[in-house]
């Protein structure tokens, strides 16, 4: 009885050396991280305009998703749904930053699109004609 105590004792003691051995390795061992989904995030718009008498701008987004528009520096608004954005600037309108663009997944950027669906003149309301004109998105 003596010896099979003995054995057992022993045996307690490979298996807690082994336990012990196991876990202090410099291996480190974590559970696995969930995936990660779309990052989403602001588009920027860009104006670029031929003239210098812009009074108002309206402007055309598409893409896979648009949640949101905010227009920047100007008088203005827009609407978001679904697959596209719309919003018109208004004032003294010059080239540069115009609106940002939430979309729900930045990777997919290059798939949206940006243009100038009609401009007018700021004294007499005319409406111009949009050779030259351009609109971009920058992430």
């Amino acid at each position: 009885m003596l010896h099979t105590n003995r054995s057992i004792v022993t045996f307690i003691a490979t298996a807690a050396l082994v336990a012990t051995a196991a876990c202090s390795s410099s291996d480190t061992v974590s559970a696995p991280s969930a995936p990660s989904g779309p990052t989403g995030g602001w588009l920027t718009v860009e104006l670029t305009t031929p003239r210098n008498d812009d009074g108002a701008v309206q402007f055309a987004i598409t893409g896979p998703a648009v949640d949101s528009v905010t227009v920047l520096g100007y008088d203005g608004f827009g609407v978001a749904a679904g697959t596209e954005a719309d919003f018109v600037i208004t004032g003294d309108v010059t080239n540069g930053v115009v609106a940002r663009v939430h979309v729900p997944d930045l990777s997919v950027a290059t798939a949206y699109q940006a243009t100038v669906a009609a401009a007018a003149a700021r004294t007499t309301f005319a409406l111009q004609p949009l050779n030259g004109y351009r609109a971009v998105l920058v992430r």
